[in-house]
């Protein structure tokens, strides 16, 4: 029982062919010791042990015989207690009951993952690394992944910082943050160490979020019986100079589109990405907003549209809040022309249920992006323009024929885009309100000139 033991953890590539011969030859000694009563020979022997890098798989195999065993008993149903039961008294967990086969499966499965790798009673918690909490850490949550608790993006920010971890140093001289026991590390070493190498040139919003899952992590160690402190609780959270140059970088103004340039791009849309396009510019919401509206959304009498929702996901596609909780339910003015456009659309569709998609592909699905991006590369190239243009584009044409209008009440603007502060809005469009500014009036009669322009153009496409 021994020796199959130790060959699975040969072949799992957990010891050495020679470690496992170093074991096997104290667990001999010791035996032999014991048999013949020799105290000093046993003494020595488990000196040698205390001293050997692996005691905690030898404690393991040292342990009561039942532990030999590296499986256990399949789900059995107690017909008066009505419940599937799990048998876990070899680890001294008792007898576990389920009201279904398959919670006692999933049970056992995981407990048998953990009696395999040598994680027992014998093994106190205290005695792992960092290393091996996280990976118990990283099956918990793929679990509540698989399960569908959590997101996929939510998922893959959990593998993202990890990874930070992962290739962590610290202490003096340097080992790798995952070599180190997990009660040893403390707050002082996640301030002065740690911290740099999370921050980075990552944003302070990016940094926090990576810091709530550390949390996490160690709030699961924790309740592991791993430590009794969480060490990442009440870190001061510290930006370097880079990511505040790369923050000021990255804050480069929009550059200010002109009419003329949408105007083309409508032209050589095919229908419906066109109005699809035209939509997008004159209400400025985002691409994955645009993609879930429905005509539940649309408001005929009042000409507005409600945005509360958005596509979210990267391989598995989902709808869910907005990207801002400030874009969430955000009511947008339509101008009558494109009003009047949707209403031919809603027409020509034979009236769908309010539940349906109003922008759909010639397979009646929802656009994807990578579609309307070869759309609209392609439109770009049949009128003669760079194809840097891209569909976020659109929302910022829209953001520039509205900014001279708002520009004494940018805080409107900034409700129309979704923007959470008003600071964003003045960062990226504030350098296009120009000193002397045109009356409202002109800029109202300019606009409704193109807007009518599209829509007539548009419009005709939809009647044809």
């Amino acid at each position: 029982q021994q020796g199959k033991f130790l060959d699975k953890q040969l072949q799992a590539g957990k010891i050495s062919y020679e470690q496992q011969q170093n074991i096997q030859n104290l667990l001999i000694d010791i035996y032999m010791a014991q048999e013949a009563g020799d105290k000093a020979a046993l003494d020595a022997a488990k000196k040698k042990l205390d001293l050997d890098e692996l005691r905690h798989y030898i404690r393991y195999i040292m342990s009561r015989r039942d532990h030999m065993s590296l499986d256990i008993a399949r789900p059995r149903f107690n017909k008066e207690k009505n419940r599937w039961v799990v048998d876990l008294r070899k680890i001294n967990k008792g007898r576990q009951h389920f009201i279904s086969k398959g919670q006692a499966e999933h049970y056992r499965s995981l407990h048998k993952a953990e009696l395999q790798e040598g994680i027992t009673p014998e093994q106190t918690n205290s005695e792992l690394s960092i290393g091996r909490v996280v990976n118990m850490f990283v099956k918990s949550y793929t679990a509540d992944y698989n399960n569908k608790e959590i997101s996929e993006t939510v998922y893959i920010k959990y593998n993202q910082a990890l990874q930070i971890l992962a290739n962590a140093e610290i202490g003096d001289p340097k080992i790798n943050l995952y070599d180190r026991n997990i009660v040893e590390l403390t707050p002082g070493e996640v301030q002065e160490e740690l911290m740099p190498q999370i921050a980075g040139d990552r944003s302070r919003k990016t940094i926090t979020y990576y810091m709530s899952i550390y949390k996490k992590l160690f709030l699961f160690a924790v309740k592991k019986g791993c430590r009794t402190s969480n060490p990442f609780e009440n870190i001061t959270i510290k930006t370097s100079a880079a990511a505040k140059a790369k923050k000021f970088n990255s804050s480069v103004p929009a550059d200010r589109i002109q009419p003329e340039t949408v105007q083309k791009i409508y032209d050589h849309l095919a229908y419906p990405v066109n109005v699809m396009a035209w939509f997008a510019g004159e209400t400025g919401v985002r691409q994955a907003e645009l993609l879930v509206l429905t005509w539940a959304d649309i408001d005929f009498d009042k000409s507005t549209v409600k945005i509360s929702k958005t596509l979210k996901g990267k391989q598995h596609l989902f709808v869910g809040s907005t990207k801002t909780e400030h874009g969430m339910n955000r009511i947008i003015p339509v101008p009558d022309s494109l009003m009047s456009t949707l209403k031919k659309l809603y027409l020509k569709n034979g009236r769908p249920e309010l539940d349906k998609l109003i922008f759909k592909n010639s397979f009646n699905n929802r656009f994807t992006a990578g579609g309307l991006r070869k759309h609209l590369k392609r439109a770009c190239k049949r009128a003669g323009l760079q194809s840097s243009f891209r569909w976020h584009d659109f929302r910022h044409y829209f953001a520039s024929s509205r900014l001279d209008y708002y520009s004494d009440n940018l805080k409107r603007l900034a409700d129309q885009l979704g923007h959470s502060k008003v600071a964003m809005t003045e960062q990226v469009y504030g350098h296009w309100i120009e000193n002397d500014k045109r009356s409202a009036e002109e800029l109202r009669r300019a606009n409704d000139a193109a807007t009518l322009l599209s829509g007539v153009k548009l419009g005709a496409a939809i009647l044809n």
